[in-house]
């Protein structure tokens, strides 16, 4: 990711004699820019902000396309010889602090094999979400369904919007780069759904007049019905096109009701005003699923936000004390471990 490559660089500059390693679940730097590939994917900030101080960003676009950003990230690890640094396609198993060695003791697997690396310190750049899986609600009746339903994080390859009805399900910067990506590759029509109304979209209001500008339609106070798990197959049957498929996603109005604890106001639904909206290709541009580092990592009483993140004392310093020039060791556990 972008951070782990900034904090890299710092260690090997300002930390020479202290050994690192990064531990990459994937095969390829990136992060965010390697796996997300729809069409439109871009910064949501300008890229002077989120360049790097070492390598200021000095092409054209500040708000920056996908592979541009890529492309950057490599550069920055090519220049910086910081590849070497990284072990690729493994995946953390747990990391646990032994009190009698004064270490930490991360197990990891590469395939078949597993490793144990040791450190005088552990820093988790992880983010957030699940690069295994996107957020994917249980909606009933989707076998039903004979369009094509896909996640803004699976992208397929060589996707044809030409001449279909498109649905975009969500209301942040993703949902609008696949809004207006998919007007401007050919679509019939397009409409996204979100189930708050557009002053709680949490989408750009700019970019939403530029999605209305180019076409697409927001159907606001709407949201899927399988997101309520309430919709029986015998119910989805009523609603069904004339010749017995399922043309479209079953959709409900909502309402705004109370505040939640957050003080924002939370969608009820308005029982009986479910619809059919057609469709020949809906995408879900619903975000991410958090990663389960307790369990994942083997630490039950890791404390985690409502986010999935891990929770830290805000003032804690990142001070590289350890004399010893040796700092991580990895060692490769027997087979049958």
């Amino acid at each position: 990711s972008e951070m782990c490559i900034r904090d890299r660089y710092y260690l090997k500059k300002n930390c020479p004699n202290k050994s690192f390693c990064i531990i990459e679940g994937r095969e390829n730097i990136g992060g965010t820019w390697d796996l997300f590939k729809y069409p439109g994917i871009r910064s949501d900030s300008d890229m002077f902000t989120l360049g790097y101080a070492f390598k200021p960003w000095k092409e054209q676009k500040t708000i920056a396309n996908g592979p541009s950003i890529l492309s950057y990230l490599e550069e920055t690890v090519e220049e910086n010889n910081l590849r070497e640094k990284i072990k690729f396609s493994h995946k953390v198993l747990s990391a646990n602090w032994n009190s009698g060695s004064q270490k930490w003791e991360v197990r990891a697997a590469h395939h078949e094999q597993e490793i144990m690396l040791t450190a005088n310190f552990l820093f988790m750049g992880t983010g957030y979400y699940n690069y295994d899986e996107g957020y994917t609600p249980d909606y009933k009746g989707i076998n039903n369904f004979e369009g094509k339903v896909i996640h803004s994080q699976h992208w397929p390859e060589n996707l044809d919007y030409k001449n279909k009805k498109v649905v975009v399900i969500g209301g942040g910067d993703t949902a609008m780069d696949c809004v207006r990506t998919a007007v401007r590759q050919g679509a019939t029509s397009v409409k996204c759904l979100y189930r708050r109304d557009r002053a709680n979209m949490p989408g750009s209001q700019r970019e939403v007049q530029n999605a209305e500008d180019e076409g697409v339609i927001f159907e606001w106070l709407t949201s899927p019905k399988g997101l309520s798990n309430q919709l029986t197959n015998t119910e989805l049957l009523n609603l069904e096109a004339q010749d017995g498929d399922l043309k479209g996603i079953i959709v409900q109005k909502m309402r705004l009701g109370d505040p939640d604890a957050t003080g924002r106001r939370t969608p009820e639904e308005i029982i009986g005003s479910e619809y059919l909206e057609e469709a020949d290709l809906v995408i879900e541009a619903l975000g991410f699923e958090p990663e389960d580092l307790p369990t994942l990592w083997d630490q039950a009483d890791l404390p985690v936000s409502r986010w999935g993140t891990i929770k830290v004392e805000y003032e804690t310093c990142l001070l590289y004390t350890s004399p010893s020039p040796r700092d991580v060791e990895e060692s490769r556990m027997p087979s049958s471990a």
